[in-house]
């Protein structure tokens, strides 16, 4: 963020956060102007004012919902992150599809060559060739994993949306 100052010459400045509550001189007509403290951000929810955020799971896993408490045990935030079992489903029949299909591509080639060390390297590509297919498949079809934070387990004060925006970076 930036800090406007206004010297007494009608010049205007915007400064980096850094000189707040310092005194800098105006390039213009060389007066010395105080510049003020710094705008305050949006100030988080009182809930993640913490140095430390207990999740007492038995077993971790991304699709369920959790509960963060403070060192005494007391909850603090629900977290949810919603299954999508329709769009995981869909994505592991893509890939069984997109196996099938790259076999039958790869046997249909294969018969149409003679030589049968060709066969053996069509075959073998083929098989090489189909990791990337799959990996493809399966993340164009997975859902995106949006996660959200709510100050308890009724859900009606949602407090932060971490919204995934792509399913793959390079």
């Amino acid at each position: 963020m930036s800090i406007p100052v206004t010297c007494t010459c009608g010049a205007s400045y915007s400064l980096k956060d850094e000189f707040a509550g310092q005194v800098v001189r105006c390039p213009q007509c060389n007066a010395e102007l105080q510049v003020g403290a710094a705008a305050s951000g949006p100030q988080a929810d009182p809930a993640f004012n913490r140095d430390k955020f207990l999740l007492r799971q038995q077993h971790f896993a991304i699709s369920e919902k959790y509960y963060v408490n403070d060192e005494q045990g007391n909850p603090i935030l629900f977290i949810q992150r919603p299954a999508r079992m329709g769009r995981q489903l869909l994505a592991v029949l893509g890939v069984i599809v997109s196996i099938i299909v790259w076999w039958v591509l790869v046997v249909v080639v294969a018969d149409a060559i003679s030589s049968e060390g060709a066969k053996g390297i069509v075959f073998a590509l083929g098989f090489l060739g189909m990791f990337p297919v799959l990996i493809g498949v399966a993340v164009a079809l997975s859902p995106l994993r949006h996660v959200t934070f709510y100050r308890d387990d009724t859900k009606n004060e949602a407090l932060l949306d971490v919204l995934q925006d792509s399913k793959w970076q390079i």
